[in-house]
């Protein structure tokens, strides 16, 4: 069976959520199905990661797209154009979201290929990447989505955090669109893959009769086990893809109304940020205080893991599932989520992990981790038991080829 993967990015290295899902996936379909991934955005930094990827899967040939609009550039003249474009697609019906990713030649090309090869099934990551499929033909209704998330709902949960009036009703007008767009890909796609099922009754209340179902994140729990006889530091740990809004969003509501309060009771915690690119606003937090301490993007997340004794997931803005919760309970370490950080998992506050919305909740489970070490293993024992019952690859990769040998 030929498959076409479509996807933003060369996935590797497998550094943040969205890397290693797709990672996880294409590493599991080329073991089976013959694979060519498109890569939509393809940059010559990536040249490299390109190198890398095929080395570890090489029965993957990469297709290379190309750098997509002027929407990632930064020089001057391309920071006009990108407002040029932002006053244009206010008449538009299609998200702004959506839009920055469509290029011609990059629709010619898949469409090139489609008609070239025997393509049995074209694989969509993310509802991004069907910007720039062929909306007419046999293969219009051919393809699979695999979302990460659902992106209104992040838009949404956006929206209900800003306070600027008239970038509340842009927020507005783009959820209003993205609502739109969503549903016609839902409802024309073979098949659509979430994450959890909150999403998929999101989903299927949305739009009647899609074809869809939830496909978990996972984790890898013989690379993420626990540390042997490894002292614990008095820390607190967040990582993840800091140049991502809801991960900076969230370590900022953790700095300023969450931490202070953990400060006041234990005076020598640290507060340890893994993750490329934080936000300069991190930054000027973290050179007021010593005990913030930004460590930028790591080679081996492990030993960071093992050395911290809580890990917490304060997301207010998001959607999908946390890649980052599942690699915590891994290892055995407690984690401390707002319920949105932890939405869509088949976690209960008290047993597999501690949940907590409001600044003051949060900051008195995280000191009674802190200094209750039986809580701590309580709680991340029965977090490495539910991950590995439930969320280890090889059990979703094992839903996906059964679902895949139904739909041939």
């Amino acid at each position: 069976m030929n498959i076409l993967f479509l996807t933003r990015e060369i996935p590797y290295p497998a550094n943040s959520g969205t890397k290693i899902r797709t990672f996880k996936i294409l590493q599991f379909l080329s073991g089976k199905y013959k694979i060519k991934l498109f890569v939509s955005s393809f940059t010559k930094a990536e040249i490299k990661n390109k190198k890398d990827f095929e080395s570890v899967l090489p029965n993957v040939e990469v297709l290379c797209g190309s750098p997509v609009s002027v929407f990632n550039e930064k020089n001057i003249v391309k920071k006009i154009k990108f407002c040029m474009n932002l006053i244009s697609n206010l008449f538009s019906i299609v998200p702004l979201n959506v839009k920055k990713w469509e290029n011609k030649k990059i629709s010619r090309r898949i469409k090139s290929y489609i008609h070239q090869e025997n393509v049995d099934f074209i694989i969509c990551d993310s509802i991004y990447q069907t910007a720039n499929l062929p909306v007419t033909g046999e293969n219009g209704n051919s393809y699979i989505l695999l979302e990460h998330n659902i992106e209104s709902e992040i838009i949404r949960r956006y929206m209900e955090n800003e306070r600027f009036f008239l970038k509340k009703m842009y927020i507005y007008y783009e959820l209003w669109r993205m609502k739109r767009y969503e549903a016609k890909i839902w409802n024309s796609a073979k098949y659509s893959f979430v994450t959890s099922k909150v999403d998929l009754d999101i989903l299927k209340t949305r739009v009647q009769g899609a074809k869809a179902d939830f496909l978990d994140n996972g984790v890898d729990t013989e690379y993420f086990t626990p540390g042997i006889d490894e002292k614990e530091d008095d820390c607190i740990l967040y990582f993840g893809r800091m140049n991502w809004y809801p991960n900076s969003e969230a370590v900022y509501f953790f700095l300023t109304e969450i931490f202070p309060i953990i400060k006041a009771v234990k005076k020598d915690i640290k507060f340890f940020i893994i993750g490329k690119d934080p936000d300069k606003s991190i930054y000027k937090l973290a050179e007021n205080d010593a005990c913030i301490k930004i460590l930028g993007e790591v080679e081996d997340l492990r030993p960071f893991l093992h050395k911290s004794k809580v890990v917490v997931v304060p997301i207010r803005i998001g959607s999908g599932t946390r890649l980052k919760i599942l690699e915590a309970m891994a290892v055995g370490k407690p984690v401390v989520s707002t319920s949105i950080g932890c939405e869509g998992l088949d976690v209960f506050s008290g047993e597999n992990i501690l949940i907590a919305d409001k600044p003051e909740d949060f900051a008195k489970k995280v000191i009674g981790l802190l200094n209750d070490e039986s809580l701590r293993k309580k709680i991340g024992l029965s977090g490495r038991k539910t991950v590995k019952e439930k969320y280890d690859w090889e059990i979703i990769n094992k839903k996906f080829s059964a679902f895949l040998s139904n739909l041939k």
